[in-house]
């Protein structure tokens, strides 16, 4: 006998469908399910890597404040270095006191001082002495081959010189003969105080009837000098011995 088959075409077709839509949905369902679990981990990740973006924002902020204050107090320092050097140069390393007495007490018999004048000024240049002239001349012959090489060195790192305070003491008197003018620009060159005496003018006046000589001397004060108490004893020792 054959196989009779009572179940209508449509129900088994109706029921395929089913089960495909069935399969096709949990398909769909697993495949949002995966979405959702990559795009969880997506998120994460993104939300960590921004925490640290604002740390690494935070740090370079405080690195940046910190970098504002070491500038605030490195123009702070300035300042107070500048202040301090304004104050040094107003504190004079030598008394006038001092220094009227070197002048007075270094006069030869029959000198006489008609007008001292201190002249101050800033000089960004320093000014050589006589003792630098002739230590500069004698190693002329040993550094010829030496400033060649040195020359750019120098060039690369040359610096602005600090500004020095120049003190010029310039001395007008009268004196019998030029022999106590001489001696008077010797006593003066002796004191430690003193550097570069020079006779600047000299001449023959006439005063009351009489002939004397009218000088003028000028010289420079040491900078990197400070008088003492036993300066002053030295100056005075020194003087008076060499009159």
């Amino acid at each position: 006998m054959s196989d009779m088959n009572f179940v209508p075409d449509d129900y088994v077709i109706t029921k395929e469908a089913k089960r495909s839509n069935i399969f096709y949905i949990a398909l769909f369902v697993l495949v949002m399910m995966a979405l959702g679990v990559t795009f969880g981990v997506i998120k994460i990740r993104q939300s960590k890597l921004q925490k640290q973006e604002d740390a690494v924002d935070l740090k370079l902020k405080q690195a940046c404040k910190e970098l504002s204050q070491i500038e605030v107090m490195q123009t702070k320092r300035k300042e107070l270095m500048n202040t301090a050097l304004m104050a040094s140069d107003l504190i004079e390393p030598i008394p006038r006191s001092v220094l009227l007495a070197a002048v007075t007490n270094a006069m030869p018999d029959g000198v006489s001082i008609i007008k001292l004048k201190l002249d101050e000024k800033v000089s960004r240049t320093r000014r050589r002495s006589n003792y630098d002239k002739k230590k500069s001349a004698s190693k002329k012959g040993k550094v010829s081959k030496k400033k060649k090489t040195s020359k750019k060195s120098k060039k690369a790192n040359t610096k602005k010189p600090e500004p020095l305070m120049l003190r010029t003491v310039v001395i007008e008197g009268l004196s019998p003969t030029d022999i106590e003018v001489a001696e008077y620009i010797a006593i003066l060159s002796g004191c430690h105080i003193f550097e570069d005496v020079e006779l600047t003018k000299s001449e023959e006046v006439s005063v009351e009837g009489f002939v004397f000589r009218r000088f003028e001397l000028k010289s420079t004060l040491k900078n990197n000098f400070t008088v003492t108490e036993k300066d002053v004893t030295q100056i005075k020792n020194k003087l008076f011995s060499a009159k």
